[in-house]
C-alpha cells in the first residue's frame, strides 16, 4: 500500500510523464499503441481523428522477438540440464571407483 501511494504521488505531480517522455523513444512502433491504450482520452482522440492510425493487435510478425527470446531459454535451460546431468554421473561413477574395492580377503 506503502508503494502504490508514493507511485500515485509521483504520477500526480507528473513525474512519471515528465521521465516517459524524456526516456522513451517516441519513434518506436509500440510508442503510438502503448500511449493510446493506457489513457483514455488518447483512445477518444484517436477514435474521432479519421487520419490516426488504427490499434493493431498483436500478430506473429510483431512477437517474433519474444518467441526467439524464450527459444533461447529454452535451449540454455536444456544446455544446462545435460551439464548437470553429465556432472552428476561423473561425481556417482568417481565415489563409486574411490569407494569400491576388488580385493577378495
Amino acid at each position: 500500500m506503502i508503494i502504490s501511494s508514493r507511485i500515485l504521488q509521483l504520477k500526480e505531480a507528473g513525474l512519471i510523464d515528465k521521465w516517459v517522455s524524456e526516456y522513451i523513444p517516441k519513434d518506436a512502433k509500440c510508442w503510438s499503441s502503448l500511449k493510446a491504450t493506457t489513457t483514455t482520452t488518447t483512445t477518444n482522440n484517436r477514435r474521432n481523428n479519421k487520419n490516426a492510425e488504427p490499434y493493431k493487435p498483436p500478430s506473429l510478425d510483431r512477437l517474433s522477438g519474444a518467441f526467439v527470446v524464450l527459444l533461447v531459454g529454452y535451449c540454455l535451460a536444456l544446455v544446462v540440464l545435460l551439464a548437470e546431468t553429465c556432472v552428476n554421473a561423473f561425481y556417482i561413477y568417481a565415489h563409486f571407483i574411490i569407494n569400491c574395492s576388488f580385493e577378495i580377503y
